[in-house]
């Protein structure tokens, strides 16, 4: 996988020379050659609607509930901004136990699932139909 940690956070950013937490998800799936939606059309302050749509169990999404099953890579973390908040921010599993993410005020980092920076923001994972 590509090095996700440390990129800059831009806003609508798509590449590792700046992107926002979708952004983050975007490349990591690019690199394993899944080609997602840029949701380019929205901002940031949007993605609730990029994480309803992650939220669908209809047949047409790409998106399946794991969040009963055990993580893997690329398994996308659905959170909240703060906690008992709404979806409105993601990130992308590296291993297990550790997700990267993409903050307006830092860089992406990479934290592990029980850090009380992102613990009690999880409010689901997914993973792409491609990586079934």
């Amino acid at each position: 996988m590509i090095g996700l940690v440390g990129i800059p956070h831009v806003k609508r950013g798509r590449s590792i020379d700046g992107a926002d937490c979708w952004g983050i998800v975007f490349l990591a799936h690019e690199d394993a050659g899944i080609q997602l939606s840029e949701y380019g059309d929205i901002s940031p302050d949007e993605l609730l609607k990029v994480a309803r749509e992650m939220r669908k169990s209809y047949d047409q999404s790409p998106w399946i509930d794991v969040t009963s099953e055990p993580r893997r890579e690329l398994d996308v973390v659905l959170m909240a901004q703060k906690p008992g908040a709404e979806i409105s921010h993601v990130g992308v599993m590296v291993n297990e136990t550790h997700v990267v993410h993409s903050m307006r005020t830092a860089d992406s980092v990479k934290v592990a699932l029980s850090h009380h920076s992102v613990k009690s923001l999880i409010r689901g994972f997914r993973r792409h139909e491609a990586l079934k």
